[in-house]
């Protein structure tokens, strides 16, 4: 899949979510203004991680470490929570439900939506709670760093200053028809060497789950975003070309038209500037908020309640990506990807 898919938790969560279990007897790791957290809610969060951290010498060390972390995020989240409850920050049913819906869009099938829940140790009214924390994060963050100016100085400075930031890669658009064996594929470029239409076969017989939605069209796409077999073989063609001879890939075979080329080029202050405006926004937008809560927290009465860790062995650091889910926003098992040619 493209680099852009995401986990399940991260399509649908922001920032910050809640822990959200059952509220049985467990022992106090934290309070914040007087409210708890228990061994119970840091569990489920640190859970998350040991089937990567199987084998790992250090696993206890590490995992001690991934405590204090996913603590810390508990204690932001009980604090920010309080900050929304102090404002009457609600959120209605009707805006949870609009975004599980999108959420469950990501999947081709119900029964992949339902293996991801499971992956992440979710079930569906404990997800809806996440998002509707989520949207209550969100409206906080609106309500407390609201719209900033940006002027037509800041835009030409930000440009200037980053050139690099504005050169376009050459981008190929392209489709695919995908199949399993070399057999298959060969029997496709005949059939469209006779005139067949690339789109018909696409959806009848491409493997891609999305084809026939999309009848194997993929869009704009710079070399680095698909795996290298499908990329070398897209930028060495021509607008309107067929691929003589199958891909091979991981994903199978494939058969590829070539839609249209973008150059490398430097784009334009025009073509930017409305963008340059959003992100400058944004950025100051986030500087206020993290000014804000810094004060917040600094404010609160937090008790921590659990010991530091001790230090793990010289290499054997903070998890790498290969050892933790993503952090974006929060750790969660992968959601199952297509078979499109993205890396």
């Amino acid at each position: 899949m493209r680099k852009s898919a995401k986990l399940l938790a991260v399509a649908l969560l922001g920032t910050f979510l809640l822990s959200l279990v059952g509220c049985g007897s467990s022992s106090t790791v934290a309070t914040v203004n007087g409210e708890k957290i228990t061994r119970v809610e840091l569990d489920k969060r640190v859970n998350r991680y040991k089937q990567n951290l199987e084998g790992d010498p250090n696993q206890k060390e590490v995992l001690a470490s991934l405590e204090q972390q996913e603590l810390e995020r508990l204690i932001d989240e009980k604090l920010l929570m309080q900050e929304a409850k102090q404002r009457n920050i609600q959120v209605t049913d009707a805006q949870v439900d609009e975004e599980l819906t999108k959420g469950k869009q990501n999947f081709p099938s119900d029964e992949e939506y339902q293996n991801a829940l499971k992956q992440n140790g979710l079930t569906e009214p404990e997800l809806k709670e996440m998002i509707r924390s989520n949207l209550i994060m969100s409206n906080l963050y609106d309500t407390l760093s609201p719209d900033v100016q940006v002027s037509d100085q800041d835009i030409q400075k930000y440009y200037k200053e980053n050139p690099d930031k504005f050169k376009q890669t050459q981008q190929v658009k392209a489709s695919h028809i995908l199949l399993k064996t070399e057999e298959e594929a060969k029997a496709v470029i005949d059939q469209l060497k006779k005139g067949a239409n690339f789109e018909q076969l696409a959806a009848e017989k491409s493997t891609d789950p999305t084809a026939a939605q999309n009848k194997g069209e993929l869009g704009f796409f710079d070399r680095d975003a698909m795996v290298k077999e499908f990329s070398d073989a897209a930028f060495s063609m021509k607008k309107g070309e067929i691929s003589k001879t199958p891909v091979k890939s991981n994903f199978g075979y494939h058969v590829i038209r070539v839609e249209d080329i973008k150059e490398a080029r430097q784009l334009t202050l025009d073509e930017v500037k409305d963008q340059i405006k959003v992100d400058l926004a944004a950025e100051q937008k986030q500087q206020k908020f993290e000014t804000w809560y810094g004060d917040v927290k600094a404010a609160a009465k937090i008790e921590r309640k659990l010991p530091q860790p001790a230090a793990p062995q010289t290499g054997t650091g903070t998890p790498n990506s290969s050892q933790q889910p993503e952090q974006a926003p929060a750790p969660a098992a992968p959601a199952p990807e297509g078979q499109q040619p993205s890396k």
